[in-house]
């Protein structure tokens, strides 16, 4: 067989896999969309924190099993922005940044105006912790690599646990305003209920697949995954 005819088989055969992927996927979709209906309020809010959790491991995926970097501290970038975002919106902190400061940020019913705005703070916090961190460690790889990831983690838990004036602790930040949006016209503000949250954090999770699927499959992500390869023939010969 030739080259071309093998390659016409393989391009076949993973179209088809991707059309039973694609199946798999929009029938799973379908069967988590309709899981919370029938679930007390305790069951669904388990449901939120699972999907919290998966958006972790898909962002996780792409460090360690693309990328192949052990990182044992990627929960703290997780940990950096969401106390950046409560400190700027809970309680005594907007006062004191906000109104103490001469900011002037308006009052809750335009709350709305402004939380994308603080989510971008909570983003761009989790970023600059990141270069932070991965400036002095581009070189390091494998358990060199983990145990310097796995110090930051570490230290991240420790400053959010004794930071009594910032982060309150191990009570946590209270306080902090429900979700509002704002589309087209229609106003809905997220409350107590898990199911909206659920459903939200469902299509975050299905376009984080999505966007991993085409990263995958870009050159960024064909490199990262022939450099994992190589590491480990590289390793493979070298034992042999």
């Amino acid at each position: 067989m030739r080259i071309a005819e093998r390659v016409a088989v393989l391009q076949a055969g993973l179209r088809q896999h991707r059309g039973r992927a694609l199946v798999l996927g929009v029938a799973a979709l379908l069967v988590l969309t309709l899981v919370p209906l029938r679930l007390s309020s305790y069951s669904q809010s388990v449901l939120v924190l699972m999907l919290q959790y998966a958006l972790l491991a898909l962002g996780l995926n792409v460090v360690v099993g693309f990328a192949g970097l052990l990182d044992l501290g990627y929960v703290a970038f997780y940990a950096i922005g969401n106390y950046a975002f409560a400190i700027v919106t809970a309680g005594r902190f907007s006062k004191a940044l906000y109104f103490g400061g001469g900011l002037h940020v308006p009052p809750p019913p335009v709350w709305h105006d402004w939380m994308w705005l603080l989510l971008l703070v909570g983003l761009v916090s989790a970023m600059v912790a990141g270069v932070i961190l991965g400036a002095p460690t581009l070189r390091l790889r494998g358990d060199y690599l983990a145990i310097v990831t796995l110090g930051f983690g570490e230290i991240v838990r420790i400053a959010a646990r004794n930071f009594d004036s910032i982060t309150v602790g191990p009570r946590g930040i209270t306080s902090i305003p429900h979700p509002e949006l704002h589309l087209f016209g229609l106003h809905y503000a997220f409350g107590l209920d898990s199911r909206p949250y659920y459903f939200l954090l469902l299509v975050l999770c299905a376009l984080m697949i999505g966007v991993i699927m085409r990263l995958n499959r870009s050159r960024i992500g064909r490199a990262w995954v022939a450099m994992v390869w190589r590491g480990w023939s590289m390793r493979a010969g070298s034992t042999s």
